[in-house]
């Protein structure tokens, strides 16, 4: 029957997500997953500081994604600095993702900290190898910075990609039309 079925594939899968380093894992991403939940739908912000805690105890103090869920929950409760911090808990190891890069910027520019949102942005293009994936992220950094030569410089990037849609997220991104894109390049010998 299909009710016998679905508990001899499910039941499989719930054992082993709810036991040693597996369960461990999927528990800690669960709380992790519930703080945001609770942050963002404005749920009570100290249950999920109370989660976000827990996610982030004993071998998870350095993950990404429970940090990231901490840090989140710690700005919707106004601690900026709580944020910052936990994410520079996962930037320590070799393995932090860009969001983490990308979150820690955001809270740079929450706090008009716009030499630390750029140096952030910096490192993690040299981590990664100049993808283009951040380069919407980066004009925006930038632009906020004021660094109209930076601005420029990730909007040639999208463009030298040479796919239209690309060029167009970045100059949205540095608010910026296609003419006026080419007038700067035209001004800048390029």
């Amino acid at each position: 029957s299909q009710e016998r079925r679905r508990k001899f594939t499910a039941e499989p899968w719930q054992q082993t997500l709810s036991s040693g380093d597996t369960g461990a894992v999927f528990e800690h991403y669960h709380e992790a997953a519930e703080a945001r939940r609770i942050a963002y739908t404005g749920g009570d912000l100290a249950q999920a500081e109370q989660l976000a805690r827990k996610a982030t105890k004993g071998a998870f103090s350095d993950q990404a994604y429970p940090r990231l869920a901490q840090s989140e929950v710690r700005l919707r409760q106004g601690d900026e600095k709580g944020a910052e911090q936990s994410l520079r808990v996962v930037l320590q190891g070799p393995e932090a993702p860009w969001q983490i890069y990308r979150s820690l910027a955001d809270v740079y520019l929450r706090t008009h900290d716009l030499k630390a949102a750029t140096e952030t942005v910096a490192r993690a293009d040299g981590t990664f190898g100049e993808p283009l994936g951040i380069a919407p992220f980066a004009i925006k950094v930038y632009k906020a910075a004021g660094d109209q030569q930076k601005v420029l410089y990730y909007v040639d990037r999208c463009d030298r990609a040479g796919k239209r849609a690309q060029l167009d997220v970045c100059l949205a991104a540095a608010g910026m039309s296609k003419e006026q894109y080419r007038r700067q390049r035209l001004g800048r010998g390029g």
